[in-house]
């Protein structure tokens, strides 16, 4: 096989981002446990309801030092082998106003009342 294209396949492969996938994932596990059992309904609006906090703290600004320079942590992923900076993001919101949003379309809708 052609060296160059390994070569190419290996930078190819460290190119692909499924952080926000995995946090999608994380936050299904977190509003929907895999060890309860939730009629459909319940699984709806727990699933919409963990959209809503994905969405809600996607695209948070990174944050910055008083001087105004960007932050950044550094991490050593074993995948990699190669240290790599990753940004420092503001902390997420606690979703209050998103809930109380979820909360009031959920009453109007027919999922809530079945």
């Amino acid at each position: 096989m052609d060296k160059r294209l390994v070569s190419d396949i290996e930078k190819l492969t460290r190119a692909v981002h499924t952080g926000n996938l995995e946090s999608y994932h994380s936050l299904i596990n977190k509003y929907c446990p895999k060890r309860q059992h939730f009629s459909f309904n319940g699984m709806l609006i727990r699933t919409k309801l963990a959209i809503l906090d994905l969405n809600n703290n996607l695209g948070r600004q990174q944050t910055t030092t008083r001087e105004g320079v960007a932050r950044f942590s550094s991490m050593y992923p074993k995948r990699t082998n190669e240290w790599v900076a990753k940004r420092i993001a503001y902390p997420g919101s606690k979703l209050n106003a998103c809930i109380s949003l979820f909360i009031s379309w959920c009453i109007i809708s027919k999922y809530y009342n079945e």
